[in-house]
């Protein structure tokens, strides 16, 4: 569902952490 948000899948960042991630780059 990343690609719905409008990111795009990056293994190396989204493997990191997962949500919180996609809460820094929401806030970005």
């Amino acid at each position: 569902f990343y690609e719905k948000l409008g990111f795009k899948q990056s293994s190396d960042e989204f493997d990191i952490d997962g949500i919180p991630h996609i809460e820094m780059k929401l806030t970005n």
